[in-house]
């Protein structure tokens, strides 16, 4: 069997050389330094889904049909709901044994009966109704996973009136209030430092029915040390794409993003639903991260497979899978602390997860996203 680290080794040397011949912008400490490969480190990303098509509630044309749309979309929430859905995503977690997971739509939802948004909603929805982070770490600990929550952003925090039922009084309308939340979660012994959570300047607000509401996101990120080795991994669910407004938001969001790493020196992992694929403008999300420096692990492991990660049918019931775009990602940034104008990238391997009917749970979709694992072998710098 070939020795791929020593060929490895002499490969990387060989482009920091010609990289130094060409570019004095590059550290001439490389010549002291050894380009090594670095320790197995498994990173996978995963879009719990909140369990319906929220934008159906933007169908709502005046203020009194909003409680209707809102209790279509929480009927639907409930058929497809995350205690039904959990038991997929630990076997996926089982199966891809990840170091660090990056959790979108992360979703808390909470009930106040009866309601008051009508009277300037005084009160917020405090009834917890279903909280996904809670059930998936039930779960997982029910499954001998032992991950630990190494931060959390919180996102759109949304209360709006639900219709529940009448009588000879009236409509009766409870409140039931979103809360979106990306999670980072890693593996238990793990060390976690410089955590950092961030709301994105930029965001969409759309009316509903007459009432705006604002759909706020944003990022967490730590850095991880793993098998020695430190790591900057960061997660992120940026804005929906396809049209104006979205585009120039989210394209606005990952401009915050990159701007926010542009002086990160240790390799950087960047995992998520960006909402953007390759086939998208070079001014969006996909193209931005990789015009910073980030290679998109997936097609560099698989340049000629379609890798579709979105999306399922809203209902999660169709029989054969829907996924159609990829838009669900692993990017990597290692250019050796700054010493290289591009990236280099080890042994690694990508997989889907959640993609196959046969992760099916109680004949639903764990999500209408496919998730990302990548195992991956980053090079480092040995002075």
């Amino acid at each position: 069997m070939k020795n791929w680290g020593g060929v490895f080794v002499f490969i990387a040397s060989a482009l920091l050389s010609f990289g130094k011949a060409k570019a004095e912008s590059i550290d001439p400490a490389i010549e002291a330094a050894r380009v090594r490969l670095g320790k197995p480190l498994t990173v996978m990303t995963r879009n719990l889904y909140v369990g319906a098509d929220l934008f159906q509630v933007l169908e709502a044309q005046r203020p009194e049909q909003i409680p209707l749309f809102v209790a279509r979309t929480f009927q639907t929430i409930v058929k497809n709901s995350i205690h039904m859905r959990v038991q997929g995503f630990v076997n996926e977690i089982k199966d891809v044994q990840p170091d660090v997971v990056g959790l979108q739509e992360v979703s808390l939802i909470r009930l106040q009966s009866p309601g008051d948004f009508l009277i300037g909603n005084p009160k917020s929805a405090e009834i917890v109704i279903y909280d996904y982070l809670f059930e998936l770490l039930r779960a997982m600990e029910e499954n001998e996973l032992e991950y630990d929550v190494a931060g959390q952003i919180t996102n759109a925090d949304i209360e709006l009136p639900m219709f529940v039922g009448g009588d000879e009084h009236g409509p009766k309308l409870d409140d039931v209030r979103l809360t979106d939340r990306d999670v980072l979660l890693v593996r238990r012994g793990l060390q976690v430092s410089e955590v950092q959570a961030h709301n994105f300047h930029t965001n969409l607000k759309l009316p509903i029915g007459g009432v705006e509401v604002a759909f706020t996101r944003g990022y967490v990120g730590a850095t991880v040390k793993a098998k020695g080795l430190n790591y900057k991994v960061v997660n992120v669910h940026l804005e929906v794409g396809g049209r104006e407004p979205f585009t120039q938001i989210q394209a606005a969001q990952m401009q915050e993003l990159m701007g926010a790493l542009a002086q990160e020196p240790l390799p950087t992992i960047l995992t998520g639903d960006f909402n953007s694929s390759p086939k998208d403008g070079n001014t969006q999300p996909y193209h931005q991260a990789k015009a910073a420096g980030f290679v998109d692990i997936w097609d560099r492991a698989h340049p000629f497979a379609d890798g579709f990660t979105c999306c399922q049918s809203p209902d999660l019931e169709n029989s054969t899978s829907q996924l159609d775009s990829r838009i669900d990602h692993i990017f990597v940034r290692n250019n050796l602390n700054g010493r290289l104008p591009f990236s280099l990238i080890g042994l690694s391997r990508v997989n889907l997860v959640g993609h196959e009917p046969s992760g099916k749970i109680f004949g639903l979709w764990p999500s209408d996203h496919a998730g990302v694992a990548a195992y991956l072998n980053l090079p480092f710098v040995q002075q």
